[in-house]
């Protein structure tokens, strides 16, 4: 079976839960560094071991100016898939953009395509879901997991029969439906596009007769299609234990990063730092670190620290479970523990820089991770404790658990 993927990238106006870390006009989110590669770098490399997949496809609202160092990376990297990035005229929204693309996505008559939402974490395992799509004759397949009872109306719910046919489909519920949640990962086949036309035509046969009337073109995937399908029986749900993650607001990319390192972690990815010898820094796997970083022998890393290129870390140095971003300085004996700190901060000798581990979304802001947005200067001897802090700041005073803005 020939397939394509479709990444759905959104735009500038969407993703604001991850400020501050998209301020940046250089770090759209999207390309945000998990685990020392691009958010969407990990959907793409799955993608490319999937047999017969042949294109990627990033679709979104951002210029092209944003993707096209990356795309040209992507396609030397995975020579043997095709990478491109395909901008919506206007926001059209999840489905919408798909459809408008859909001539691309059909050329070459791929029999189904993979939908992948661009803010999720995952092993994504893609050949199982091809498999098991090739095994029933409905238009979709939704990769779903389980989640705990409370939290499962943060996200797509799913009713199931014992076929594994989809038989309900909410979107965020008020009430508990079920603790079977949507991945965001999809597999469809291409007559997926006549369900999104009908959407559209029923839609516009709506407001025509109101000459005053305007057309939302925002078509939604899961609330205007993915809703109908279930209810007209047409998906079906295969269900996956792999570790998952949406990456929706800044803190959940600490998670999401910790999940990727464990996988470098299980196949020995060459990812993975390896100290330079007995002289070396102590280490404590899972560790990716940057080849142009600077790392002092005397600095402890890990575990789950991810850090970027041009980084200068100096003697007495401590990071766990953190994401320090490029050229960044952290001098002597500074400490950065359960945080984020953005491109070109610095961190002056005994500076602290500390949140704590990430329990879920809208959890206690007394309890979060600690994010430093790019250009941050945080002065000697200051404590910065779970709290956010955004782009050009000096900060010459101890804070915690605040906005400083």
């Amino acid at each position: 079976m020939v397939t394509k993927a479709v990444i759905l990238c959104g735009g500038p106006s969407r993703g604001t839960r991850f400020r501050p870390l998209n301020l940046s006009a250089d770090t759209p989110k999207p390309l945000f560094p998990i685990a020392g590669k691009p958010m969407i770098w990990h959907q793409i490399s799955a993608i490319s071991k999937v047999k017969d997949c042949t294109e990627a496809l990033l679709i979104g609202f951002w210029s092209e100016e944003t993707f096209a160092g990356f795309v040209k990376e992507m396609n030397k990297e995975f020579p043997h898939l095709t990478t491109r990035y395909l901008r919506e005229w206007q926001e059209l929204g999840t489905a919408g953009g798909t459809y408008h693309f859909r001539d691309l996505i059909t050329k070459g008559s791929p029999t189904a395509f993979f939908v992948i939402h661009s803010d999720i974490a995952c092993s994504f395992p893609l050949t199982q879901l091809k498999a098991f799509h090739e095994r029933h004759r409905g238009v979709g397949t939704i990769q779903a997991t389980r989640v705990p009872r409370e939290s499962a109306g943060r996200y797509g719910c799913i009713v199931a029969d014992e076929t594994a046919l989809a038989v309900h489909y909410a979107e965020k519920p008020e009430s508990y439906i079920s603790d079977l949640v949507s991945t965001g990962v999809y597999l469809f086949d291409v007559s997926l596009f006549a369900e999104i036309k009908r959407v559209i035509d029923t839609r516009s046969s709506v407001i025509e007769p109101d000459p005053f009337s305007f057309s939302d073109e925002l078509v939604r995937l899961e609330q205007d299609v993915i809703v109908p399908l279930a209810d007209q029986r047409k998906l079906y749900v295969y269900e996956t234990d792999a570790p998952w993650r949406p990456i929706k607001s800044a803190g959940s990319a600490i998670p999401a990063n910790a999940l990727y390192l464990v996988q470098y972690q299980e196949v020995s990815s060459p990812l993975l730092y390896k100290a330079p010898g007995a002289d070396g820094p102590e280490i404590v796997q899972p560790v990716t670190i940057d080849p142009s970083a600077t790392i002092a022998p005397t600095a402890k890393i890990g575990p789950n620290v991810a850090i970027g290129p041009n980084v200068v870390v100096k003697d007495g140095v401590r990071i766990a479970n953190s994401i320090v971003l490029d050229n960044t300085q952290l001098e002597v004996n500074s400490v950065v523990l359960h945080a984020i700190v953005g491109a070109r901060c610095r961190l002056a000798p005994w500076a602290r820089v500390e949140g704590a581990p990430f329990v879920s979304e809208g959890s206690s802001p007394k309890s979060s991770i600690a994010i430093l947005a790019s250009d941050v200067t945080v002065t000697r001897d200051v404590s910065i404790r779970s709290c956010i802090v955004l782009p050009n700041k000096s900060l010459s005073r101890s804070a915690a658990n605040e906005v400083l803005l």
